[in-house]
């Protein structure tokens, strides 16, 4: 047993008490999340290259024609990204309009996905916690 296993329900619950409502939409569509960390990561040489993406695509049998909902912290890259995923044949779709910080508004949606593509990142990792 880990040393948080205690109470991480308790923290996830309290999480959720500041849910937007918007998000519950999402809930209701099949997507998958994929999340991208970049910026200080790429200066320092650990942003993930692309075919870790596209080969967990594979491993989670994530086909041409799913949908995808990127997540990450820099918007030119998704941007690139995004036209990439659709040249493979995904559906990329866009994030919710809500009134809230990015982060806080790409933190529930990673919770919302049918499957999950993490980065190394610890946000995404504790974002990922609330999945399913």
């Amino acid at each position: 047993m880990s040393w948080y296993e205690d109470i991480i329900k308790d923290i996830i619950e309290k999480i959720y008490l500041h849910r937007p409502a918007q998000i519950d939409q999402l809930q209701n569509q099949k997507h998958n999340v994929i999340c991208f960390r970049r910026a200080d990561f790429t200066q320092d040489g650990w942003d993930l290259n692309f075919s870790y993406y596209k080969k967990s695509l594979d491993l989670l049998k994530i086909i041409p024609g799913d949908n995808l909902l990127l997540v990450g912290d820099e918007i030119s890259f998704l941007d690139w990204v995004s036209n990439n995923f659709e040249n493979m044949g995904y559906k990329v779709l866009k994030k919710p309009r809500i009134d809230i910080d990015d982060f806080i508004l790409d933190f529930f949606i990673i919770g919302t996905s049918n499957k999950l593509i993490l980065s190394n990142s610890s946000f995404h990792w504790w974002a990922g916690g609330t999945h399913g």
